[in-house]
C-alpha cells in the first residue's frame, strides 16, 4: 500500500464513537468523514468518488425528521440499496462493512455480502478488514501496479495530478470515441504537468520562464532539459511525438472532416505507456539530483 491516506465514509448516529474511530483511523492512515444520517452520508458518498470504502452501525436515523423510536436495522439494508445504486450509476466498486456494538441478527442476514464486526473486538479487526477490502479494489491494484509512478506524484505533484493518473489508467481500456478523446486528453494535461514540475526542480526555474510568443512552453521546457544533458534525446523525441499526438486528437478533438483517421484504444495504451517512461525517467533523475 501506498502512504497517501485513504478515504473511508462512516454513518453512525453516535457522536463519540465517531470521534474515537476517526482519530483512531488517523494512526492506519484512514481519513474518516463521519456523518450520522443515511441522507447525509449517502450525498457525501455520491460527491466524493475517492471514498473507498463505507462503515455502517447497526441502526441509525434514515434523515433529520425520522422519529428515534423507529430506528432499526432496516437502516443497513436501506444503505445498502443506495450503495448498490451509486456503484450503477457511477461504474464504481464501494466495498461496505457493519461496525457496531448490538448487531442483532445481521450476521446471519448479511453473511456472504459484507463483514459484520462488533465494536468489543476493537479497531484492530475494524482496520485489518478495512485493510484486506481496499486491496482488491481495482484502483488500488493498479496504483501498487504503477507504484513508482504515484510516489513520485506523490511527491512532487498534486491530488488533483494523482486523481488525473488514477483515472487515465484506470480507463485505459475504453474505445468508445470520447473515452479515447479524454484518456488523449489526460496524457497531454499529465506531460504538461510534470515538464511544469521538472523546471523548478531541475532547471531551478519556474515554468512561466519558459514562455515564448508563439511557442509551447513545455517543448521550450524539454529544450533546455535536452540542452542541459538531462533529457535525453530519445525520450525528448517520445515526448515531443507524444505531445502533438495529445494535442492534435485529445485537446483539439480532430474527429471527422478531412482526417482518414483517429487512433483506437491501441494508440492511447501506447501513449499511457510512453507517459510512463517519461515519468519513470523524471522519478529517477529527481532522486539521482544531489540535495
Amino acid at each position: 500500500m501506498l502512504k497517501k491516506p485513504i478515504q473511508i465514509l462512516l454513518i453512525d448516529d453516535e457522536t463519540e464513537s465517531c470521534k474515537m474511530l476517526q482519530a483512531e483511523a488517523r494512526r492506519k492512515r484512514f481519513i474518516v468523514d463521519c456523518f450520522h444520517t443515511l441522507d447525509e452520508g449517502i450525498a457525501h458518498l455520491e460527491q466524493n468518488q475517492k471514498i473507498r470504502a463505507v462503515i455502517l452501525d447497526s441502526r441509525c436515523a434514515l434523515d433529520d425528521e425520522q422519529n428515534p423510536d423507529s430506528i432499526k436495522t432496516n437502516f443497513v439494508f436501506h444503505a445498502m440499496d443506495q450503495i448498490n445504486r451509486i456503484e450503477h450509476e457511477q461504474n464504481r466498486y464501494i466495498p461496505f462493512m457493519v461496525f457496531a456494538n448490538n448487531l442483532f441478527d445481521l450476521e446471519k442476514d448479511l453473511d456472504g455480502i459484507a463483514k459484520v464486526i462488533s465494536k468489543k473486538q476493537g479497531y484492530d479487526a475494524l482496520f485489518k478488514h478495512l485493510d484486506d477490502l481496499i486491496a482488491l479494489l481495482p484502483e488500488m491494484i493498479v496504483r501498487d501496479k504503477y507504484a513508482v509512478i504515484f510516489e513520485f506524484i506523490e511527491n512532487y505533484l498534486t491530488d488533483d495530478d494523482d486523481d488525473l493518473m488514477e483515472t487515465l489508467l484506470m480507463q485505459s481500456e475504453k474505445s468508445d470515441t470520447s473515452s479515447i478523446v479524454t484518456n488523449i486528453t489526460l496524457i497531454r494535461r499529465l506531460l504538461e504537468k510534470l515538464f511544469d514540475i521538472l523546471a523548478p526542480n531541475i532547471l531551478g526555474k519556474p515554468p512561466d520562464n519558459f514562455e515564448q510568443k508563439g511557442k509551447s512552453r513545455t517543448r521550450n521546457i524539454m529544450g533546455v532539459l535536452v540542452a542541459n544533458k538531462y533529457l535525453p534525446y530519445e525520450l525528448k523525441k517520445s515526448a515531443g511525438n507524444l505531445y502533438s499526438f495529445s494535442s492534435k486528437f485529445g485537446n483539439h478533438n480532430l474527429i471527422g472532416g478531412d482526417n482518414h483517421y483517429f487512433p483506437g484504444k491501441y494508440a492511447v495504451a501506447s501513449g499511457i505507456f510512453s507517459l510512463l517512461e517519461i515519468y519513470s525517467w523524471a522519478a529517477f533523475t529527481l532522486d539521482s539530483l544531489p540535495n
